[in-house]
């Protein structure tokens, strides 16, 4: 993995679970957000995310763990939350056996 500080920028895509993993789509790569932003850095604004809601209808919280479908619920979450365009699915998680 490459080692990007990623979280609040466009092009990341945080993993579901561990939102400071995720996917790079500028350098197609898994990054680890827990560096100095690189030079594709490009925060995220309120305006381009609003924009992402009008067109594909949803939005994720970081912190919250919950989708966002309005601008208001958007705004409300903006201040204070990380919010995402898209999250990266995890689907090996679910068929991981417990430990007992």
């Amino acid at each position: 993995m490459q080692r990007l500080g990623c979280t609040g920028c466009v092009y990341f895509k945080p993993h579901v679970y561990v939102p400071y993993i995720g996917f790079c789509n500028v350098y197609r790569t898994d990054v680890i957000d827990r560096a100095a932003p690189c030079e594709s850095f490009k925060p995220v604004s309120l305006e381009d995310l609003a924009k992402h809601l009008e067109e594909n209808g949803w939005l994720y919280c970081i912190n919250c763990r919950k989708i966002i479908t309005t601008r208001e619920e958007l705004e409300k979450h903006f201040q204070e939350h990380v919010i995402a365009k898209e999250v990266v699915i995890d689907t090996s998680v679910g068929e991981e056996a417990g430990g007992d």
